[in-house]
C-alpha cells in the first residue's frame, strides 16, 4: 500500500512539472501583480489581525491563503503560490482517496489506475480560473472527510474520532456549506453498534471541534456584522437565486414592481435607485438588489451615502456606513480582501440581509418559480457540473488546460455518473428491499457493511446537494466539484463489485 501511495505522488508530481514547464509558465506569469494589489498586501501584513476578523466573505482558510501569497511576495509570484498550494492539496487528496479505496476492498491495481486518472484529471481542475475562490481547495478537505468517515465506520475508537473531528474543522474552515456534510457524515459513521455511551461519547469527539470553529467564526462575524454565518458569500447566491426565479422578461421593472411587498428602508430604496440611475440593465438592477451603489474603499462614496443616509433618518444604515467610512479612511485594503463578487463593508452585509426578504416573498406568493429555479441549479449541478472538470464545457476562455488532461478530466466524469445515478439507485433498490423483507436487515448490517456505508455517503452528498441547490443558483457546475469525490468513490466501488452484484442478482432471480 505504501508503494503504491509514494507512486501515486511521484507520478502526480511528475505530470504537474511536465505540463508546467510545457505549457504554463507562459500562460500565467504575464505580468506583475498591481501596484494596487501589493498595496493592500503591506495593508494586511501590518495588521493581520484586522485582515482575519474583517474578512467575512469567504471562510477562513481562504483568507489566510490571501496573506501567505502576500507574505511569499515578491520571493514568489501570486499565481506560483495558488497554483502550489491546489496542486499540494490534490496530490494529498490523491493518497486520501486510494487509502479509501483499499479500505473499501477495491482491488489494489484498480485503487491505483483510478487515483492515478483522477490525479491527473484534477490537473485540468488545477488550470481553470485557480486564483479564484471557486472551490479548488474542497476537492482535498472532501477527500479527507470521506476517508475519516469510512474509518470511524469501520474502526471506531478515539483515533477515528479525532481524525474526523480534525477532517471535519477543515472542511468546515475551507468550505461553506461544508458544514452540512461534516453533520451528515458525523451522524452517518457513528458506532450505533456499540451502545448508546459509545455513540454519545464518539459524536462528541467528532462533532465538537468542526462545531467550535463554526460557533467562533460565526460569532465573531455576528459581533462584527450582524450575521452569524463562516461566508457571507451565500448571501449573494441566496439574493440572486430570488432575482433569477423573477424570470427573464425584465426582471429588473418586476422587482421595482415588488418593492412594496419587500417593504425596503429609505436607504435600501435609494440605494437600488441610484445604481439603476447609472445603469438600467437587469444585472445592474441585480447589483442594486444586493447593495452595490457606492465605492466602499472610496471615501467621498461612503461619505455621500451617510449622508443621504442622515437625510432619510434611516438610523441604522448611518451606523454602518459610519463604520465604512472609517476603514475606507484608515484601512481601505479591508475592504477589498474579500470574494471579488463584493466587497467587505458592513453595508452590504446588511443589504444582502434585506434582500433575501425577495427569497422568502417569493416562496410564498410564487413557489414554483423558485422551483423551476431549483430545477435549473440542479441540472447545472449534476448534468453541467461533471463536465467541469474541464473548463472546456463552461467559460472555455479561462485558460483551460492542454486538450489531452481536457479529454481525460471529460472522460472520468463517466465514472463520477456511474456513481450519481447508479449508486443512487442501487442504494434506493436495496432500502426497498429491506423495507419489504425485514428479515433481511440484520443480513445486510453484517455482510454488506461496506455497502451500507457507501449508501449512507450518497444520501449525505445527495442532501448536502438539494440544500445547496434550494438557496444557490449560480456556479452549481463548480460547486459539483467540491462534492464529486463522495460520487467519484460510489463509481469506483460499484465497478469493482459489479461482477459480485450482478451474480448476486442472477441467483436471487434463479
Amino acid at each position: 500500500m505504501t508503494k503504491h501511495v509514494l507512486i501515486l505522488l511521484g507520478l502526480g508530481a511528475v505530470a504537474r512539472t511536465a505540463v508546467w514547464l510545457f505549457w504554463g509558465e507562459d500562460r500565467f506569469l504575464v505580468a506583475l501583480p498591481s501596484a494596487l494589489w501589493q498595496s493592500d498586501c503591506a495593508g494586511m501584513l501590518a495588521d493581520i489581525p484586522l485582515a482575519l476578523t474583517w474578512e467575512h466573505t469567504r471562510p477562513p482558510l481562504l483568507a489566510l491563503r490571501g496573506l501567505l501569497k502576500c507574505g511569499i511576495w515578491p520571493a514568489m509570484h501570486p499565481a506560483v503560490v495558488d497554483l502550489t498550494m491546489v496542486s499540494f492539496a490534490d496530490l494529498g487528496a490523491t493518497a486520501v482517496i486510494y487509502l479509501t479505496f483499499r479500505r473499501l476492498s477495491v482491488p489494489p491495481r484498480m485503487a491505483l489506475v483510478v487515483a492515478g486518472l483522477w490525479s491527473t484529471s484534477l490537473i485540468a481542475w488545477e488550470y481553470y480560473r485557480f486564483a479564484g475562490t471557486h472551490n479548488h481547495l474542497n476537492p482535498a478537505l472532501m477527500a479527507l472527510i470521506a476517508y475519516a468517515t469510512v474509518r470511524r465506520f469501520q474502526n471506531p475508537g478515539l483515533s477515528a474520532d479525532l481524525l474526523y473531528g480534525g477532517a471535519g474543522v477543515l472542511l468546515v474552515a475551507g468550505y461553506g456549506p461544508g458544514v452540512l456534510m461534516v453533520y451528515f457524515t458525523a451522524l452517518l459513521s457513528i458506532p450505533w453498534r456499540h451502545g448508546v455511551r459509545r455513540m454519545v461519547t464518539s459524536l462528541i469527539l467528532a462533532a465538537s471541534f468542526p462545531a467550535l470553529l463554526f460557533v467562533a467564526v460565526g460569532a465573531k462575524n455576528y459581533a462584527r456584522f450582524g450575521t452569524f454565518s463562516t461566508t457571507t458569500y451565500l448571501s449573494i447566491n441566496l439574493s440572486q437565486y430570488g432575482y433569477i426565479s423573477l424570470g427573464y422578461e425584465a426582471p429588473g421593472q418586476r422587482l421595482i414592481d415588488l418593492m412594496p411587498d419587500l417593504k425596503p428602508s429609505a436607504w435600501w430604496r435609494w440605494c437600488f435607485d441610484r445604481r439603476l440611475a447609472r445603469d438600467a440593465s437587469p444585472i445592474a438592477a441585480l447589483r442594486g438588489l444586493q447593495g452595490q451603489c457606492l465605492q466602499f474603499d472610496d471615501p467621498a462614496s461612503v461619505r455621500e451615502g451617510l449622508e443621504q443616509a442622515r437625510f432619510l433618518r434611516d438610523d441604522a444604515m448611518v451606523k454602518r456606513l459610519a463604520v465604512d467610512l472609517r476603514m475606507a479612511e484608515s484601512a481601505p485594503w479591508a475592504l477589498r480582501v474579500g470574494s471579488p463578487a463584493i466587497m467587505t463593508s458592513t453595508t452590504e452585509v446588511a443589504h444582502n440581509e434585506i434582500s433575501k426578504r425577495l427569497w422568502g416573498h417569493l416562496l410564498r406568493s410564487e413557489p414554483l418559480s423558485l422551483l423551476r429555479t431549483f430545477l435549473m441549479a440542479n441540472r447545472s449541478f449534476f448534468i453541467w457540473g461533471p463536465l467541469m472538470f474541464d473548463g472546456v464545457h463552461h467559460e472555455p476562455h479561462l485558460i483551460p488546460a492542454p486538450k489531452i488532461i481536457n479529454g481525460l478530466a471529460t472522460g472520468m466524469a463517466v465514472l463520477v455518473m456511474v456513481g450519481v445515478v447508479f449508486g443512487a439507485g442501487l442504494c434506493l433498490l436495496g432500502t426497498i428491499r429491506t423495507v419489504r423483507f425485514r428479515g433481511e436487515l440484520k443480513k445486510i448490517v453484517d455482510c454488506n457493511q461496506d455497502l451500507l456505508l457507501l449508501c449512507g455517503l450518497v444520501a449525505a452528498f445527495f442532501l448536502t446537494s438539494i440544500m445547496i441547490n434550494s438557496v444557490s443558483c449560480c456556479e452549481n457546475g463548480r460547486q459539483f466539484q467540491s462534492l464529486s469525490v463522495i460520487p467519484l468513490i460510489a463509481g469506483t466501488y460499484l465497478v469493482a463489485r459489479l461482477p459480485t452484484l450482478l451474480r448476486g442478482a442472477v441467483s436471487r432471480v434463479r
